[in-house]
């Protein structure tokens, strides 16, 4: 039922908050024509995020459905800040900064612990499940807000943040009803951590692999996530000579239409097939658009590059997820390697507003995001192998189950 619940969630907030979320950098930009303030704002959006994630550690475990409902707050911040950007500019961006950087991390801390707690046997299917709701809603509320936003930006702000509240209302209402049950928001304890834990040697060898994968998956998200800001750098190179949000929204749109097939297809073979040759596959294959799109100015052809790039990065990004939430409940550590992750994620993110920020020049982050790529398709491979027969000798050679 919680996981109904999730998706409905998913897919009314997600369409909700998208709506102008996804617009933010080209606002600002659009509100002070200087480019190192809007990526400015994605590089202190992902600090204040990263500074939530550990003041608020403990809520995300233990509350997250309260901790989507408590969400309005930053989202009411920073919405309201939008429609007065123009008139307390440098007080607007602050504040729209550091809302909009806690809003994302009472979100997707959240989002990932529910998802946590309701897939303790069908991961992958669940996986591909959330990931196609958020997708579908993600592509409508693009093109959606990049046509209304042109109109009449307040009613939409309105009218987005008014939707959202009806979205985690039954979330709220599931909690209240179940939070008194065994088991409820509690992470997965699995066999081989309880036999482990008996023996005070072999609790700390557990404790050691913890560690291993934590470090791991921070380090694999930390990557790869270098590549995740691609679509707001793009869009901000093309508003600068072409300043309508129209266009930006189709692109994003484009990315999730992509990111949706993705996710369809690698749901049908994941079962049968090496998603570890795969990821480093698609690794490549998703770099390869990224060097290229800047330079072209044939818009079929940019969508096109688009969408290879959105389908090799739904796959490359369900490998992460399913290989993490898989492998890490052996060890009784999901919610402790999702949160690694999401740390992962900002500290990937953060990399390049700094480097625009340095040469005012959007140009030079998409010769790294492919380096970043065959970087983390080369290592990813390497180093998932070492994690799988750690876990074996884990499983096996002590005779756990």
């Amino acid at each position: 039922m919680q996981f109904k619940l999730l998706n409905i969630h998913k897919f009314v907030g997600n369409f909700a908050t998208t709506l102008v979320g996804t617009f933010i950098p080209l606002i600002i930009y659009n509100a002070t024509g200087s480019l190192r303030l809007a990526v400015l704002f994605l590089f202190g959006q992902n600090l204040c995020r990263l500074l939530a994630n550990h003041i608020f550690k403990k809520m995300y475990g233990r509350y997250p459905q309260l901790t989507l409902m408590l969400r309005v707050l930053p989202l009411l911040i920073y919405n309201i800040s939008l429609i007065f950007l123009e008139d307390f500019l440098v007080l607007g961006i602050i504040l729209v900064t550091i809302s909009y950087g806690v809003n994302l991390s009472f979100k997707n801390n959240a989002d990932g612990v529910l998802l946590n707690y309701t897939s303790k046997k069908k991961t992958g299917k669940n996986i591909v499940l959330t990931r196609v709701v958020e997708s579908i809603s993600a592509i409508v509320a693009c093109v959606t807000g990049g046509l209304f936003i042109d109109w009449n930006q307040t009613a939409l702000i309105i009218f987005s943040l008014s939707l959202y509240i009806v979205s985690v209302l039954p979330l709220f209402i599931y909690f209240f009803a179940n939070k008194s049950k065994s088991g409820f928001n509690r992470d997965f304890t699995s066999n081989a951590a309880v036999e482990y834990d008996k023996d005070p040697a072999l609790r700390q060898k557990r404790k050691s692999m913890v560690k291993t994968f934590i470090l791991q998956y921070f380090l694999f998200y930390t990557i790869f996530c270098i590549i995740d800001p691609f679509t707001n750098m793009y869009t901000l190179h093309l508003f600068i000579d072409v300043p309508t949000f129209a266009k930006a929204g189709y692109l994003t749109a484009m990315f999730q239409v992509a990111n949706l097939i993705g996710n369809l297809v690698v749901g049908l073979f994941a079962k049968k097939a090496d998603l570890n040759t795969l990821n480093s596959i698609f690794g490549v294959v998703c770099a390869l658009p990224l060097g290229i799109i800047p330079f072209i100015q044939n818009y079929a052809a940019v969508y096109a590059l688009i969408f290879v790039f959105g389908f090799a990065y739904s796959i490359c990004s369900f490998f992460m997820m399913d290989s993490l939430m898989v492998k890490s409940k052996f060890i009784s550590a999901t919610n402790k390697t999702l949160l690694a992750r999401q740390d992962g994620i900002i500290v990937g993110q953060m990399i390049t507003p700094v480097v625009v920020i340095i040469f005012n020049s959007v140009l030079p982050v998409f010769f790294l995001m492919v380096a970043a790529l065959f970087v983390y398709s080369i290592y990813t491979n390497i180093v998932e192998n070492k994690l799988r027969k750690k876990l074996v000798d884990y499983l096996e050679n002590n005779e756990i189950e």
